[in-house]
């Protein structure tokens, strides 16, 4: 015998339409519904099929933003041509990197990449040797364990 619904049951099933109305965006949803966006998030985290219906539904909602960027791209927009190279596109080099270079492209220095790791008294005796004061190293606290 099937178990009656519950009042929260009922709920549930009202904010998951509202979710799919609004794309899956959970504001909208619970305003719509009257149900408290900390309602929401207490039966996603603690109900395993609540949780399941709404990460279809952003699936949804993605396969539905998928469909408007691929009509862009066929309506020869730039913009959309682009955006979807640099994502979908890595692997063929369609990628942006930031490379990181002093003046006119010169090296920053230092040797390539390694990373130096020095204590906290080496690097206040270095501070003391470029002529900073105590006070410049620790500010108001003057809390020197050298």
């Amino acid at each position: 015998m099937a178990r009656r619904p519950t009042k929260s049951d009922t709920r549930k099933k009202a904010l998951l339409a509202a979710l799919e109305k609004s794309l899956g965006v959970v504001s909208p949803a619970c305003q719509a519904t009257g149900i408290n966006r900390s309602t929401f998030y207490e039966w996603y985290d603690l109900d395993a099929e609540f949780k399941k219906a709404v990460d279809e539904m952003g699936e949804l909602a993605l396969d539905f933003t998928e469909t408007k960027l691929l009509k862009r791209i066929k309506d020869e927009s730039d913009t959309a041509i682009i955006f979807y190279l640099k994502t979908k596109g890595k692997r063929r080099g369609y990628i942006e990197r930031q490379e990181v270079t002093g003046a006119d492209g010169k090296d920053l220095g230092g040797s390539s990449g390694t990373v130096t790791i020095r204590t906290r008294e080496e690097l206040i005796a270095e501070a003391r040797e470029w002529g900073f004061t105590e006070q410049e190293i620790f500010g108001d606290n003057s809390s020197s364990t050298t």
